[in-house]
């Protein structure tokens, strides 16, 4: 690590909080508590917000991986964006407790852009698969529900090679007594659904995780078919959100990267509208016509705060088409 310079003879008006290196190690950014900022080096200056109102103390920032921009934390959850700095949503209003410190997601998105390709399932044993080679294929992990396996996951994980991601499906706490009882969460109340419903979900996640190793799967990007043929529940929304939520805490806590297959109506229905700010999202046009493909990744026909990465079409199989990022 080379020395570019410091403020260490400067008079502050605040104290500093926080770093980042440029990405070529030939510079760095020193920030403080008031927004304020400092360039050595090959940093470049952005933007700041010295001089300006914030709510609460900025707490640290992170560079964008192009070099050309950055993000400030505020210890209230508030995030400023300047250069080419994306802004994904940040978690003010939202804190039981200050922020304390922030960092940049590297691009996780496995499909190149523009690029297309199918998904299959349980539907295809004993049938034909797609002729190869395609840039997407995604295969489904259960066999129509949650805690079952594909029979055909290990044809269909070979049929699928190196461009392999797979979905699971999401379903509703069943109604009983037992179910979810105990789990990540602790042993939970008959009567705590939302503690059980939680549990159920990771569960089915642990579930997922060691079907999907013993049939071969090795991909970091799992997605969850959440549709209204699913049964949800319709007494109380929150509880199915529960147990999506479970779901995907459960996947990540394996490593991997999760996102949801469903649409705007669907997801409201099943779920009330529940936030999922920034989560992959994967959108079925509901027709064969491949030209929608493209105005679906338009935000207006996404849910819940996420970001669409892929659409689906149907014409025999269903298809799919990585949105532009």
């Amino acid at each position: 690590a080379r020395f570019f310079g410091s403020t260490g003879a400067m008079h502050l008006n605040k104290p500093i909080v926080g770093m980042a290196a440029t990405p070529t190690g030939q510079g760095y950014w020193l920030v403080a508590s008031d927004g304020g900022i400092f360039t050595f080096g090959n940093a470049a200056f952005y933007g700041s917000m010295g001089g300006k109102a914030i709510g609460a103390p900025i707490v640290g920032m992170a560079d964008t991986s192009s070099g050309r921009g950055y993000d400030f934390a505020g210890a209230d959850g508030a995030v400023y964006s300047f250069g080419d700095a994306h802004s994904y949503g940040s978690a003010w209003g939202r804190t039981s407790a200050p922020i304390v410190g922030i960092t940049a997601a590297t691009n996780v998105n496995p499909y190149t852009p523009g690029a297309t390709g199918y998904d299959i399932s349980w539907p295809q044993c004993g049938g034909a698969y797609p002729a190869l080679p395609h840039a997407i294929t995604i295969v489904g992990v259960n066999d129509g529900h949650m805690f079952s396996t594909n029979p055909c996951l290990a044809s269909e994980v070979t049929w699928a090679g190196p461009t392999l991601t797979v979905y699971v499906n999401a379903n509703p706490l069943p109604s009983d007594n037992t179910s979810g009882v105990n789990g990540p969460s602790g042993h939970c109340a008959v009567t705590n659904l939302h503690c059980r419903a939680y549990n159920w979900g990771r569960q089915s996640a642990d579930y997922d995780a060691v079907a999907g190793a013993n049939g071969g799967v090795h991909t970091a990007m799992w997605w969850l078919d959440v549709e209204l043929n699913g049964g949800w529940r319709t007494d109380d929304l929150t509880l199915n959100a529960w147990t999506i939520q479970g779901l995907i805490d459960g996947l990540r806590s394996h490593g991997d990267v999760v996102g949801v297959y469903s649409t705007h109506y669907q997801w409201g229905v099943i779920t009330g509208g529940a936030a999922q700010s920034g989560t992959p999202i994967w959108v079925p046009t509901g027709s064969n016509n491949p030209s929608l493909a493209q105005q679906f990744c338009s935000p207006s026909h996404g849910f819940g705060g996420g970001i669409t990465w892929l659409t689906q079409w149907t014409v025999v199989y269903d298809q799919d088409y990585a949105c532009p990022q």
